[in-house]
């Protein structure tokens, strides 16, 4: 089998598209979430976007590292211990929107 391409996604990259494209926060909460301006916000998740649909249009596998993040303190949270994300906001879910 042929080793695939790869499209390469930041941490920040995944965790935008986690709270907007997932969670339905809109721009600005998202951006409040990741303690970003929400222009900011609007480059991360445009780039996101646009990565994740050139490895799905172009059979790439889909890489998720780097960026400048922490994980919050406190038990149950890091990765796979279930309660806490990657991404400099650090905070919980406070609401969303339903988007069609």
């Amino acid at each position: 089998m042929a080793e695939l391409e790869i499209s390469q996604l930041s941490i920040e990259e995944y965790e935008a598209m986690r709270l907007y494209d997932v969670d339905g926060l809109d721009q600005s909460r998202a951006a409040e979430m990741m303690n970003i301006s929400r222009p900011t916000f609007g480059r991360i998740i445009a780039s996101a976007h646009k990565k994740v649909a050139e490895a799905l249009a172009y059979g790439k596998a889909i890489k998720i590292s780097g960026g400048s993040y922490h994980f919050p303190p406190g038990p149950g949270f890091g990765p796979g211990l279930g309660g806490g994300r990657g991404g400099r906001g650090g905070g919980r879910r406070m609401g969303g929107r339903n988007r069609t």
